[in-house]
């Protein structure tokens, strides 16, 4: 899609610049060019990822054939080359959604493994993907390592992936999952998230950050702060550590 739009085949429908004022700016049929075109300062980072559910094939991202995660990247470098090209590492699916797109998406990862291994193959899937993609491209290990977030925050620290009552999803329960397309909810999910790329980009350690959602309790908002500063800290995510 970015590489139709960087040869100019296509024009996105709607650019949405976010404002040093926290207000938005929507300009309609952008070029691909128009993300470069600032009165600021040039970007300090520009971040790719795949769409979640590509992530876990490497084939999506990169083939002799059809390059297009160099292409992009050698065109992002030449338009902006004062910034820095990262990674945002993508989350897996939640195991519902595996097991229901199991026949037509996940089956070549978990074609012979238990139902409760799904989650833990499609993540380390994604993972390794996203370490291969940063080492073509020239800068491996620089990856905002937010789908390592959730999955610890849903196998290690006792949040649930979803919250479901019959068939339908709770959007804001105590889970990372609001929906049958994996999109994290509004409250647990993308606060965990934010805090992820908090630390990552700008090296301060979140635990330190009074920020508090109105919606999530204290005691889970030191939780989901102390799984950002882990994986931050993690060196696969970052060789400086």
């Amino acid at each position: 899609m970015h590489n139709k739009r960087m040869n100019g085949e296509a024009t996105y429908t709607a650019k949405w610049e976010f404002l040093p004022d926290g207000t938005t700016n929507t300009i309609e049929k952008a070029p691909f060019d128009a993300a470069f075109e600032t009165d600021r300062k040039a970007w300090d980072y520009v971040t790719l990822h795949q769409k979640g559910q590509d992530s876990p094939f490497f084939n999506t991202y990169y083939t002799e054939k059809t390059p297009y995660l160099t292409m992009l990247a050698n065109y992002i470098r030449a338009k902006s080359p004062e910034s820095e090209l990262l990674f945002f590492n993508s989350w897996a699916a939640h195991t519902k959604v595996i097991a229901d797109k199991y026949e037509d998406v996940y089956k070549p990862i978990v074609e012979g493994l238990p139902k409760e291994a799904y989650y833990s193959a499609v993540h380390s899937a994604i993972k390794s993907n996203y370490q291969k993609a940063a080492e073509i491209i020239g800068n491996p290990n620089r990856i905002i390592p937010a789908g390592e977030a959730v999955y610890l925050a849903v196998t290690q620290y006792g949040f649930a992936d979803i919250i479901m009552d019959g068939e339908e999803y709770i959007k804001d329960g105590r889970s990372i999952y609001r929906d049958a397309s994996s999109h994290l909810n509004y409250n647990h999910g993308r606060v965990l998230a934010g805090l992820t790329w908090y630390e990552y980009l700008t090296g301060n350690d979140v635990r330190n950050n009074p920020y508090k959602h109105e919606s999530i309790s204290s005691e889970d908002m030191a939780l989901l702060k102390e799984i950002a500063h882990y994986v931050c800290s993690l060196p696969e995510y970052n060789p400086a550590n």
